[in-house]
């Protein structure tokens, strides 16, 4: 990381810090990238078995650490998109600004 980065990482820091602390969870939720199973299943809106089916069966990538999976929020969109379900998270950044330079 060069030095313009920590700095800019810094301020950032310090203006999240002067929001509620709700707006703080969500924000440092919606940059986590991995969740576990459980979270998974609650994004989903299914049991947490289910999700570990999904897994176990191959349908859903996981990394394993110890006896823990985490699934990435990338691979979770993709396969509940895959099976019909739509979008999970709301459009990203990049599909914001593309859809702003639309109008």
């Amino acid at each position: 990381m060069t030095p313009l980065q920590a700095r800019r990482l810094d301020r950032l820091a310090e203006r999240i810090k002067q929001l509620p602390y709700t707006r703080q969870q969500q924000i440092m939720s919606d940059l986590k990238q991995a969740m576990t199973i459980t979270e998974a299943a609650e994004v989903c809106g299914v049991h947490a078995e289910t999700v570990r089916r999904w897994v176990r069966a191959g349908d859903l990538q996981a990394a394993k650490f110890g006896r823990e999976y985490r699934v990435s929020k990338t691979e979770l969109a993709r396969y509940w998109a895959g099976q019909g379900g739509g979008d999970l998270f709301g459009p990203t950044a990049s599909e914001d600004d593309q859809g702003a330079d639309d109008e």
